[in-house]
């Protein structure tokens, strides 16, 4: 009777500090994983909506979450793909959303019905096996969504695409690996509820026996409505708690269930400072998406000049820019004085803007940065490589010009504007819409330099504190 006592207490001990190792180790992983799921999810989508193969849900507004579901997988008519694919891509996103700002991660919370859900969740795209020929519906679509941009001329949005779908490929094999842990203690769990809800309201007696489970397990399923109405009945595991508590083997099964939930301890690793530069890295390949937006502004610019260039002169303006060449002894070069907003200040000034030079440069720094947007690129791979100070100063550098280019490209867009002729001011076409990306993009980028910079002060702040930041 004692040694079955010990056992008991043994494998209440067991399961508390399995559910410390769940919630201080593995939900975090999880959790960080799902959101990196995400963002890389993100990714691909935004690209799928500016190329308008799919198109924002005027709905998702309405689109209410209470618990993680999966969007719908009925069959539709080829017709209704574009809708429907819309449709179920923002769910999605917005389930997912719900999944890494809203949700508990805790091994209490994480019941077998919700990790099930998680599960289908994972499994609504095959991203491990991502093919036109998948025998999901939604996996087939995507793929050939996919594909066409791939298949595009549009090199930046296919490095995008594939680098997306890669790291979800990835995510979703780390993913389920931390689940199958959760879900394994998640068994454990649903048995012990029964153990302390249950099994001391039973009236069995006799010898360990099959008759003596059978009583157990019938006892056990009328119960349940009554102690445990909220959660449902599993044959299976109410079959092994059974087998654990009533049989012959009752103790070995016992014994081994407690060696099971066991945490086995690694050897003690070299502990190093925590990196934040996958951080910095992120901010870097985020600005990687102002290229294309730099090469078109410029190249609406330059027709723009063009359109100046070929315009009838007048005798005044023949002799302005007569004396200009003179003065400046560079030949005819396209140096204008443009009105510059100074958003610090918030003063208007003239400023001198050799147009050949600032262009030149502009192109310089997209082809630099469209390097940065594949990983396997030998820019990125450099990056990659340098220390983390010299990464967090090249993002800095980055961010610096790209806003001094966003002062100037309005100022030139205004100009062109102003200067041209009104039989030719229809032809302008204005960089607005590029303006407005690239900001976008350098916000974005920011928003991971100040995450950078936050981590490392908190970092800084614990040190002072006494508190150990290593990591294994």
């Amino acid at each position: 009777m004692e040694e079955r006592i010990d056992l008991d207490d043994a494998l209440n001990q067991a399961v508390a500090h399995r559910r410390e190792h769940i919630d201080k180790r593995i939900m975090p992983k999880l959790k960080e994983n799902f959101r990196r799921y995400h963002t890389s999810f993100q990714n691909v989508y935004n690209v799928l909506l500016r190329k308008g193969l799919v198109q924002e849900d005027p709905y998702k507004g309405d689109f209410k979450i209470s618990e993680v579901t999966t969007p719908s997988n009925e069959p539709y008519l080829e017709s209704e793909k574009n809708e429907k694919m819309s449709i179920r891509l923002s769910q999605f996103d917005s389930i997912l959303e719900f999944l890494t700002n809203y949700y508990q991660f805790s091994a209490d919370f994480l019941n077998l019905k919700r990790l099930k859900n998680i599960s289908a969740l994972l499994n609504y795209f095959h991203w491990t096996k991502l093919g036109v020929s998948s025998t999901s519906l939604n996996t087939r679509v995507m793929a050939d969504l996919v594909q066409h941009i791939k298949q595009g001329s549009d090199s930046l949005s296919a490095n995008i695409v594939s680098d997306g779908c890669n790291q979800l490929s990835k995510l979703t094999n780390e993913i389920f690996s931390l689940l199958k842990d959760v879900t394994a203690f998640s068994r454990e769990l649903y048995k012990q509820d029964i153990r302390e809800r249950v099994l001391y309201k039973l009236s069995i007696s006799g010898e360990p026996s099959s008759q003596v489970m059978e009583e157990a397990f019938n006892q056990i399923k009328r119960s349940f409505p009554r102690e445990l109405p909220e959660t449902p009945f599993f044959p299976e595991l109410v079959n092994e708690l059974v087998a654990e508590e009533y049989s012959p083997q009752r103790d070995k099964l016992k014994q081994e269930l407690i060696n099971s939930l066991q945490i086995k301890e690694k050897k003690q690793e070299t502990r190093q400072e925590v990196s934040h530069k996958p951080l910095l890295l992120e901010a870097a390949r985020i600005l990687s998406g102002a290229s294309i937006h730099l090469e078109k502004a410029v190249s609406k610019l330059n027709e723009s000049q063009q359109l100046l260039d070929q315009r009838r002169l007048s005798l005044g303006e023949r002799f302005r820019r007569w004396v200009m060449n003179v003065v400046q002894k560079k030949g005819d070069k396209h140096v204008y004085m443009v009105e510059f907003f100074d958003e610090k200040t918030g003063a208007t000034r003239m400023i001198r803007v050799d147009y050949d030079a600032f262009s030149e440069n502009v192109l310089k720094r997209a082809r630099a940065l469209n390097m940065l947007s594949s990983k396997v690129s030998s820019a990125y791979m450099r990056l990659e490589g340098s220390d983390e100070e010299k990464v967090y100063e090249y993002v800095s550098s980055i961010v610096d010009e790209l806003y001094k280019i966003l002062n100037t490209l309005p100022a030139l867009d205004t100009f062109f504007k102003s200067e041209a002729p009104r039989e030719l001011r229809s032809s302008i076409r204005g960089i607005k819409l590029e303006i407005s990306a690239i900001k976008n993009v350098v916000i974005r980028s920011n928003q991971k330099r100040h995450e950078y910079i936050a981590k490392k002060e908190e970092i800084e702040q614990l040190k002072k504190l006494g508190i150990d930041t290593s990591v294994s």
